[in-house]
Parts: structure tokens; sequence; C-alpha cells
């Protein structure tokens, strides 16, 4: 596995992004998807967050694991308490977010919308929920729905200003 860190500016936030699969052409993109994507967001000051992207075999590992389901799943969230890992400057892990690189192509050409889009889509829902949303009731899911698409017309125009392309 590859890791990359990335540390944003504003507030001491910081994205870890990790490479799990033979993503490496896709690297520069991931990253910078993945640091907009943090930056776009209501991150509580001095948190940081672990994005990890894999393969469909990675996401089946852990979604048989944690949940006992047998297959791949787009992406998968795992929030931490506040006091679960705090590092030596006082910065604490939000949680970690797994995202199948495989599932999101798939999903992204039945759409009819670029990798990247997808990949973008997908992160901000799992930090949606690091930050608490959820999306088991249809209220709950039209408001996660709504912040997602508010977001993620930001995160894209910025991504777009940035590599010039989505």
């Amino acid at each position: 596995m590859q890791k990359r860190e990335h540390r944003e500016d504003s507030g001491n936030r910081q994205v870890e992004v990790l490479l799990d699969g033979p993503f490496y052409d896709m690297e520069d993109k991931l990253l910078t998807i993945s640091s907009i994507s943090v930056r776009e967001m209501e991150m509580p000051p001095d948190s940081y967050v672990n994005v990890v992207f894999t393969t469909d075999k990675g996401i089946s590992e852990l979604n048989k694991e944690f949940f006992g389901v047998e297959g791949a799943t787009d992406c998968i969230a795992f929030p931490y308490d506040k006091d679960d890992f705090v590092d030596d400057s006082g910065r604490y892990l939000l949680g970690e977010v797994y995202i199948s690189v495989e599932t999101a192509d798939e999903q992204a050409k039945a759409l009819g919308h670029s990798l990247i889009e997808e990949l973008a889509t997908l992160l901000i829902h799992s930090l949606l929920h690091l930050l608490g949303y959820d999306d088991q009731t249809e209220e709950e899911r039209e408001r996660m729905e709504m912040k997602t698409d508010e977001i993620l017309s930001t995160v894209l125009s910025s991504y777009e200003g940035e590599k010039g392309v989505v």
C-alpha cells in the first residue's frame, strides 16, 4: 500500500490518502480530489481523515469482516470518537473512508459521468457520515443527498480549475 499525505492549511485539517491497488497512474487526481473535498467540508478544527482507495477485493474483505456482508460495495466509512486517536500535536482522527475504485468506475459508467465525479461523490458521502449525517430514513437520505450535491458542485469546480478537466 502506498501512503500519500496532504495537509490542509486552514484549521490544521489534514487528509491522508492511501492507495491500496493499482491506481498509481491516478495518484495525483486522487490526492487532489481528496484534499479539495476535505477543504470544502465543515470539518472540525484539528481533525484529520484517512482515505483509502482500494479494490473490490479489498473492500469486500472489510464488508465481510465488519458487516457480515459478502461482496464489494462502493464505500465504507468508519467514524471514530474524538478521543480514540489523538496525535502528539493534538490532532484527532475523525475517521477512515474506504472507496472501491473498481466499483466507482462501474457506477460512473452506468450513470454516464466521469470516474472523478463518482469518486468525489462517494468521498463526500462518506465524509458526511463521519460528520454525523445518516441516510437510514427518506428524510435523512434527502438531506444528505442535497448536502452532497451542494459540496460536489464546489469540489468539481475547484478540481476543474486545478486540473482543467473532470
